[in-house]
């Protein structure tokens, strides 16, 4: 098992606790920022993440700013920032928010989403009474099932910070929509009520707050076993001590200095070297403490 800072971490699913914290306070620039009326929801927000995983990044402005001018609408000011804070991913083991933009990974888009699903039903209108309603929706996300999740962005909540109607359509229910908040943080409010019964069975069933698994993009390369070794003897196993170090004393601040170690020993396990560096010490941390000492 390794440690750091004191808590328990696991070789699967790993709860990353400082992602759903406020940022209501800056702790570099000692700044006060505006409270803004999710804030409350995103402190509940709890993320977990696989340590053998690169995830994909957050989005940025400019990303958001180029998917409202392929919309030609704005986007709910919650949704903008809860995809810049956390990304996009699978909230409550169920729902799947697409992708900003399409990657090389996913073709799927809240763009083209929007489009195949209007195509749809401007195709099928006669089976649709609401088709109006439908062909106006921007569709974000679906499910493993088959359902879909839109907002409505004529039906305005807020004009500022600028918020929309939610809906859940269910598959073959999408004259029957459903009412699901009346902006994006109602919306993970609503989810996480509606889906909680899917977490039963799962290690994380009991950990409070909102479920969200951000999408990953592939699997960290791992060293091989002969390389390491080598590694952690160079210069009287100065990288062996260091690591130890980390996991017996808890030091999480030595990864940048045990990522020096290792890359004048000769590493150049880009992934490696990064989780040191840059990765969050209770996720990357332990994927790295692992892979060095192959201890869990």
């Amino acid at each position: 098992m390794a440690k750091s800072h004191g808590k328990r971490v696991c070789w699967d699913d790993v709860l990353d606790g400082s992602w759903g914290r406020s940022r209501a306070s800056s702790p570099t620039s000692g700044l006060i920022e505006t409270a803004q009326p999710w804030d409350a929801v995103f402190d509940e927000v709890r993320v977990f993440r696989n340590p053998d995983f690169i995830y994909v990044r957050s989005v940025t402005d400019a990303v958001l700013d180029e998917l409202e001018a392929l919309l030609g609408t704005r986007l709910p000011r919650s949704y903008r920032e809860f995809v810049k804070r956390f990304g996009e991913g699978e909230l409550e083991h169920w729902v799947m928010l697409h992708r900003a933009m399409p990657s090389n990974e996913d073709g799927i888009s809240v763009a083209s989403h929007t489009r195949d699903h209007r195509d749809f039903v401007s195709r099928e209108a006669v089976y649709y009474p609401n088709a109006p309603f439908l062909l106006r929706l921007v569709y974000f996300a679906s499910s493993g099932g088959g359902d879909t999740y839109a907002w409505d962005p004529v039906d305005v909540t807020c004009s500022e910070p600028h918020e929309c109607q939610f809906y859940y359509l269910p598959r073959l229910g999408e004259v029957n929509p459903v009412l699901a908040g009346r902006s994006f943080a109602e919306f993970l409010q609503w989810a996480e009520n509606h889906y909680r019964p899917l977490r039963e069975g799962r290690a994380e069933a009991h950990t409070p707050g909102i479920h969200f698994k951000p999408w990953h993009l592939r699997i960290k390369e791992v060293a091989r076993q002969n390389d390491i070794n080598v590694w952690l003897a160079h210069n009287n196993r100065t990288a062996r001590l260091i690591a130890r170090s980390i996991r017996d004393r808890g030091q999480a601040d030595a990864f940048p200095i045990l990522a020096d170690a290792l890359q004048e020993a000769g590493c150049t396990n880009a992934d490696l070297l990064d989780s040191c560096r840059t990765g969050d010490p209770d996720i990357d941390g332990v994927w790295v403490l692992r892979m060095l000492l192959g201890e869990g």
